[in-house]
């Protein structure tokens, strides 16, 4: 059976503490389920009027009825709230329905403060969950999101209210024709846009998802390889700078580890171990699967040294 609150309000003044001509404020108190808040009406009224039995003014004149008339209906909106609540199948408590009231639950969240926010949480975490690179392209996709919205909207940041699927499809366009952004490239900083709108959802400070309409997939890309003539090219290429030599040799050592650059730069000698076959191996573990790699180093020397 479902659970039903208990829910009261009641006006009251408080006594004594009436302002220097002789007025004081009418307040609501909240009750749910045994807990209890107050909250001004905004609704002052002249000192000896006041019925504390009924909770309302006594009344002599079209001015105290008036007056009667706003506590009515302040009551009314709590009464309003209470329901709307139940229907949303929300939490229900006396401070809820203050702010609701209030309107402290409807502050003004945008879409630019939470991502420059996510942004910050994940520079604190690099080589802690975040690589350089992953920040790096976050960065990138925030000063997009900040020149679309100044272009395109003539704001320097957005409601997560005022997000529809129109400006998901207004971002898309701006990427491709603005930008250049290929398909997968676009999409690539529409999933980081999708991922701070994914914690406003989770906060309630928008109702409806804007992505919902919004259906496209990535291309699918054809990677070619380098075949061997074009690998002893490049190992036999000869520079006059050491800088661009030593970096060739790097390249040539990622194609034949299948390490990617940034688990070679963080390669040291205690990589390289010794195998149970008597030669040295490299032992690493890859930064974006995790994986164990490993690979014997003298062959790859012998590929570096093959062009010497």
């Amino acid at each position: 059976m479902e659970k039903k609150n208990s829910f009261s309000l009641l006006s009251f003044i408080r006594k004594g503490k009436y302002s220097k001509n002789g007025q004081v404020s009418v307040y609501l108190r909240i009750s749910v389920d045994g807990r209890r808040t107050e909250i001004s009406t905004k609704t002052i009224i002249p000192k000896g009027k006041w019925l504390s039995g009924k909770g309302r003014l006594a009344v002599s004149s079209e001015e105290v009825r008036r007056l009667n008339d706003g506590i009515i209906s302040f009551e009314h909106r709590a009464r309003e709230v209470y329901n709307r609540f139940i229907e949303q199948g929300k939490i229900i408590t006396a401070e809820s329905i203050k702010n609701e009231l209030l309107g402290t639950d409807h502050k003004q969240h945008m879409l630019v403060d939470l991502f420059q926010l996510t942004v910050r949480d994940m520079e604190k975490r690099v080589n802690c969950g975040f690589a350089p690179g992953t920040v790096k392209n976050w960065r990138v996709t925030e000063g997009h999101l900040q020149e679309f919205l100044r272009v395109q909207y003539k704001l320097v940041d957005i409601a997560f209210k005022q997000l529809n699927a129109s400006f998901i499809t207004d971002f898309d366009w701006f990427a491709r024709t603005h930008w250049a952004c290929g398909n997968n490239a676009s999409l690539k900083h529409i999933e980081r846009i999708r991922k701070v709108v994914k914690r406003a959802l989770v906060n309630d400070w928008l109702i409806k998802d804007p992505f919902l309409g919004f259906d496209c997939k990535q291309t699918k890309s054809n990677r070619t390889f380098l075949t061997r003539e074009e690998l002893e090219a490049i190992q036999e290429k000869p520079f006059s700078v050491e800088r661009l030599d030593r970096v060739r040799d790097v390249f040539i050592f990622c194609c034949f580890t299948g390490l990617a650059h940034v688990d070679v730069e963080k390669l040291t000698r205690d990589n390289i171990v010794h195998g149970i076959d008597g030669k040295k191996w490299v032992y690493t573990f890859r930064q974006k699967t995790g994986g164990l790699m490993q690979q014997n180093v003298w062959r790859i020397k012998l590929a570096l040294l093959h062009k010497k």
